[in-house]
C-alpha cells in the first residue's frame, strides 16, 4: 500500500511541471492515514495466579485482671432478741434449811449493796444542815469476806468495771485502783468515768477554770488527747456521746448530731434515743442515721429487746426496728423484765376501792395493774391495784384492804398464778432465790441504795423476814431494823438504830444515821 502511493504521486509531479497553475493544482494536502490496527482477541487474558494468602488465627486480646473489691455488706436491721418468761421452777421434794451468818456486824454509817463481789463501805456522819454532803465521809470497797480491799480514806470511791474503779481523794482528784486496793492510774483527773471496753474517758484541769476531756486505756496511756477540744460522755460498746455527736474509742466521729436534744446516754441495743420538733425517736448509734421515725410524744429506753413509747397519752412497745410489737392502747405501762410488763388501765367508780384514788366530780378515778407477755398477750388480768416488776419468774402484787385501809402484797408467776397469797406488809423482789418480806409494820420506808436495783426497806414496827419462792418463811430477823432488798451475791444487808434516815450517796438514796453490816444467807 505504501508503494502505491508514493507512485501516484510522482505522476501528479511529473504532470504539472513547467506552469505554475499546474503546479498550484498539484499541491495537495497530504492527510496521514492512521495504520490499521492488529485484530483484536476475544480470548479473555488469564489472570495471574495470586498469591496465597496466609491464614492466620485471630489471637484474642489478654483481658486485664479485673479488681477484687471486698464491699462491706448495708447491715440488715433485725429486730433484737426479745427475752421469753422464766421458766416455772417445781417446788423441790424437800426443802434444805436456811440460816445465816453474820459476816460483817452493823460497824459501817453507809453499806451499799454488793456489786460484782464488793460494797462500798463508809465512815462518817451527815451533818443535816447542809445534807446531803461528802465532806464528813471517808469511802472504801469490801468483798464478801468482809476484808477491806480498798483502804476507806477516800471520798468517794465507784464500782469495780473491768477491774478498775474509780476513787475520789479529798483534794477533788479521781484516779484508779485494782481489786487489790493498788492506785494503777495516780489521782490526777477532775472527772472521770467507768471503764469500758479498755478505755475511759477523763478529764484534766487547764487553765481559767476549763476542763479538757481525753481517753485513756487501763495502763493509763492517753489515746485521745486532751487537747482534742471534746466533751466526752461514757463509753458503750465502743461509742461515746461529745457535744458535737458521737466518737468511737479512737476520737473518730462517726455520728453527727445535736447533743441537745439527747436525753439519755444509754446506748442500749445500738439505739439512741433522741427528741426532734418535740418527738421521740431513734438513731443508730454506729451512723447516725434515723431507725425509728420521730413520731412519739415519749420514749423509752430498750429493755429486754422492747422500748415503751406514748402516743396520745397511750403507751405500747416497739422492737429495735420500730415495728409496734404491743399496742398503744395502755393508759399506763413500765418497762419488760424477766419477759413481762405491767400494763394497767383507768375508769371511774362511784365508790372508792383503790388507794390514792382521786375524785373526777362525782367518781374516784381508779387504776388496775395487769402484765402482758412480750408478743402483747394479757396474761394476768387488770385486778391488782399495785404490783411490781418480775424478777426470777415471780412479781410482788397488791390488793387493797378497805379494813385495814393498806396494801396486801402477795406473788404471782407468770401464767398469773399466785404463787403467795397476798398476806405481807411489804415485799422486795426475788434475788437468787428469796424475797424479803415485812408483816405487822406500821409504815415501811424505802429508797435505792447504789443505782442497782438494792432497795433498803426501814421498818416502823413489825418483823422482817424471807421467804423463798413458794412462799415458805426460811429466816425471821428479829434483831434488826432496816434490811437490803434482796440478795446479792449471797450476801443481805441489815442494819440497827432506831434513828435511820436517809442520805444521798452514790449515786442514789442510801440509809444513814444508824450503823451497817453484812450477813450470809447459807443453804443447806
Amino acid at each position: 500500500m505504501k508503494k502505491l502511493t508514493t507512485l501516484i504521486i510522482l505522476l501528479l509531479l511529473l504532470a504539472g511541471c513547467g506552469s505554475d497553475e499546474s503546479l498550484y493544482y498539484a499541491t495537495l494536502e497530504i492527510v496521514p492515514v492512521s495504520p490499521i490496527p492488529e485484530p483484536i482477541s476475544t480470548t479473555a487474558p488469564i489472570p495471574p495466579t495470586p498469591e496465597p494468602i496466609p491464614t492466620v488465627t485471630p489471637v484474642s486480646p489478654t483481658p486485664e485482671p479485673i479488681p477484687t473489691v471486698t464491699l462491706t455488706p448495708t447491715p440488715i436491721r433485725t429486730p433484737a432478741p426479745i427475752r421469753t418468761p422464766f421458766p416455772i421452777v417445781p417446788p423441790p421434794a424437800e426443802f434444805p434449811v436456811v440460816s445465816y451468818t453474820v459476816v460483817v456486824p452493823p460497824t459501817y454509817n453507809i453499806l451499799t449493796g454488793f456489786v460484782n463481789g464488793y460494797a462500798i463501805a463508809m465512815f462518817g456522819e451527815v451533818d443535816w444542815d447542809w445534807a446531803p454532803t461528802w465532806c464528813h465521809f471517808m469511802a472504801g470497797k469490801i468483798n464478801t469476806l468482809g476484808e477491806v480491799v480498798v483502804p476507806i480514806i477516800y471520798r468517794n470511791v465507784g464500782i469495780f468495771s473491768e477491774g478498775l474503779a474509780w476513787v475520789e481523794r479529798h483534794d477533788d482528784l479521781f484516779g484508779f485502783v485494782d481489786t487489790t486496793g493498788q492506785e494503777v492510774i495516780y489521782p490526777q483527773f477532775t472527772q472521770v468515768t467507768n471503764f469500758s471496753g479498755g478505755v475511759a474517758s477523763v478529764a484534766i484541769q487547764r487553765g481559767n477554770n476549763r476542763r479538757s476531756w481525753g481517753v485513756i486505756d487501763t495502763q493509763g496511756n492517753e489515746i485521745v488527747p486532751f487537747d482534742s477540744g471534746l466533751e466526752i460522755g461514757s463509753f458503750q460498746n465502743g461509742r461515746a456521746l461529745i457535744r458535737q455527736g458521737i466518737i468511737d474509742n479512737t476520737g473518730e466521729m462517726v455520728a453527727d448530731i445535736d447533743i441537745r436534744n439527747v436525753w439519755s446516754s444509754s446506748f442500749s441495743y445500738e439505739r439512741l434515743r433522741l427528741q426532734r420538733e418535740q418527738r421521740w425517736g431513734f438513731i443508730d448509734t454506729y451512723d447516725g442515721s434515723e431507725v425509728i421515725p420521730f413520731i412519739y410524744s415519749f420514749a423509752f429506753e430498750f429493755s429486754e429487746g422492747l422500748a415503751m413509747v406514748n402516743q396520745g397519752g397511750y403507751s405500747g412497745f416497739i422492737d429495735t426496728i420500730g415495728n409496734v410489737v404491743v399496742p398503744i392502747i395502755y393508759e399506763r405501762a413500765r418497762c419488760f423484765s424477766d419477759g413481762m410488763a405491767a400494763v394497767g388501765i383507768e375508769f371511774l367508780s362511784e365508790t372508792n376501792n383503790s388507794i390514792d384514788p382521786w375524785r373526777n366530780g362525782y367518781y374516784y378515778h381508779i387504776r388496775k395493774w395487769g402484765f402482758i407477755d412480750s408478743s402483747g398477750r394479757e396474761i394476768v388480768p387488770f385486778i391488782y391495784d399495785e404490783v411490781n416488776d418480775f424478777s426470777e419468774g415471780l412479781a410482788g402484787v397488791a390488793i387493797w384492804c378497805t379494813e385495814s385501809e393498806r396494801h396486801k402484797w402477795g406473788f404471782i408467776d407468770n401464767t398469773g398464778y399466785e404463787v403467795v397469797p397476798p398476806t405481807f406488809c411489804w415485799v422486795g423482789s426475788f434475788s437468787e432465790g428469796f424475797a424479803v418480806v415485812n408483816t405487822g409494820a406500821e409504815h415501811i420506808s424505802w429508797g435505792w441504795a447504789d443505782g442497782h436495783h438494792n432497795r433498803f426497806f426501814l421498818s416502823f414496827g413489825g418483823t422482817f423476814k424471807l421467804i423463798d419462792r413458794w412462799g415458805n418463811i426460811v429466816l425471821i430477823f428479829e434483831d434488826f431494823d432496816a434490811v437490803g432488798g434482796r440478795v446479792s451475791n449471797g450476801m443481805l444487808t441489815v442494819g440497827i438504830d432506831e434513828e435511820l434516815r436517809w442520805a444521798s450517796a452514790i449515786q442514789d438514796y442510801v440509809p444513814t444515821g444508824g450503823i451497817w453490816g453484812f450477813i450470809q444467807i447459807q443453804v443447806g
